[in-house]
Formats: C-alpha cells, structure tokens, sequence
C-alpha cells in the first residue's frame, strides 16, 4: 500500500506502454523472457537467475507467466526497496548533522558540519539554511523537516 500510493498515473500507464511493447505474442502475459526485456528496456538488465527470482515472487497461479497486475506488484515493491533504501541514506545524512544524537540540527551543528566540509559560510548564510528548512520556526530542523528538504 505505500509503494502504490508513490506510483503516480503516468508510471502506471508508461508500465503499461512497455509491458505491451515486451509482450511480444499479445498475450496479456509476460515470459521469463520478455520480463529480462522489460527490465532491460527500463535500464535495469537483470540478470536470468534475478529474473526468474522475481518472476516466482509474483507469479500467483505459478504458470511462469506474469499479467500486469503481477508486473505493477513487482515493480511497485521494487520502487519501495529503492525508497527505502533513499530513506536510510538521508537517515545517515541527518545523522552526520546531529552529533550529539538529539533529534536537531542547530545553528551550530551545522556551521560544524560546513566547517568539516570545508565550506565557510557567514552566520546569515548559515540562519538562511536554517530559516529554509525549519517548517515549525523553533530556529533549529528536525528530523521530518530534514526529509521534506531532502526530498
């Protein structure tokens, strides 16, 4: 349910236009075969075990054949698999701001940070940062405005 709800329509129907065009018998169903193009197609080639590892996840009534629906699942818990794994970055990235582990990233936590890197903002360069991101105005961002910033 999280992953349809960050599949927009014009994924669902550029899916459709490519499951089309990889059905090459006009079946309705996609082979092992026509999956590995469909992947390729889509600038992720996977590899024929890969390919057949997906095909079982989804494949409901196991004729080793996938319909849409089968295809959308599979994609949709792709897609949550990568925004996950966004997620645990930008965790990590919000982290590396707060140091002390309190949940906020302050003025000086930051100035910190860009310090660390390198980059030596003014003060008023640093509360502009700040003011951007900080959605709730207590002067300093928490986790949730981090991600919304971030995304």
């Amino acid at each position: 349910a999280l992953a349809a709800r960050r599949v927009t329509e014009k994924q669902i129907a550029d899916w459709k236009r490519i499951f089309q065009l990889c059905d090459e018998d006009e079946s309705g169903l996609l082979s092992w075969v026509e999956l590995r193009t469909l992947f390729f197609s889509i600038g992720k080639p996977t590899s024929d075990d890969e390919i057949k590892d997906m095909l079982s996840q989804v494949d409901s009534n196991g004729d080793g054949l996938i319909d849409f629906q089968e295809l959308l699942c599979l994609l949709t818990n792709e897609r949550e698999a990568e925004w996950m794994e966004q997620e645990k970055e930008l965790l990590q990235a919000f982290k590396a701001f707060d140091k002390d582990n309190n949940g906020f990233i302050t003025l000086e936590k930051l100035k910190d940070a860009m310090h660390s890197s390198g980059l030596m903002l003014s003060d008023d360069e640093l509360h502009c940062m700040i003011d951007r991101a900080d959605l709730d105005g207590d002067g300093q961002i928490n986790l949730r405005e981090f991600l919304q910033m971030m995304r």
